[in-house]
């Protein structure tokens, strides 16, 4: 509860609560959620990037509107996932996923990929445009 509380502070104070709930609203469909049911059906669309993230860490939320913003410039070019780890342990543990954000980037369901420290939209964008 604590930390929702600290998320709520940082996004009002911040100005950005109005792009991320107008983002929320807008291109929710292009990032797509990802579990053990979804998971092997998602990787078998050539390039895709996957977010593993916790609800109650700030970084998470933080790297949501760098990915729905990705999302929407490429246009259904590569799938855009995310995988909650507190909901799907076993994803995390079979890619080793010990710190989030972290994101995996795969090329024909092979991990070619990782970024654990995501600090700009033009750093991931950099990293997924050279697999295009």
């Amino acid at each position: 509860m604590r930390n929702n509380i600290y998320k709520v502070r940082f996004l009002l104070n911040s100005g950005l609560w109005q792009k991320h709930l107008i983002q929320k609203m807008v291109f929710r469909e292009l990032v797509l959620e990802v579990d053990e049911d979804n998971y092997d059906d998602f990787l078998n669309n050539g390039i895709s990037v996957l977010n593993f993230f916790s609800d109650w860490k700030m970084d998470c939320l933080m790297i949501f509107p760098m990915l729905e913003a990705l999302a929407e410039e490429l246009n259904g070019k590569i799938c855009f996932g995310k995988v909650n780890v507190e909901e799907c342990e076993k994803l995390a543990e079979m890619h080793r996923v010990s710190k989030v954000p972290c994101v995996l980037i795969f090329k024909n369901g092979e991990l070619v990929e990782r970024i654990n420290n995501c600090d700009s939209e033009e750093f991931l964008r950099e990293r997924i445009f050279c697999l295009i």
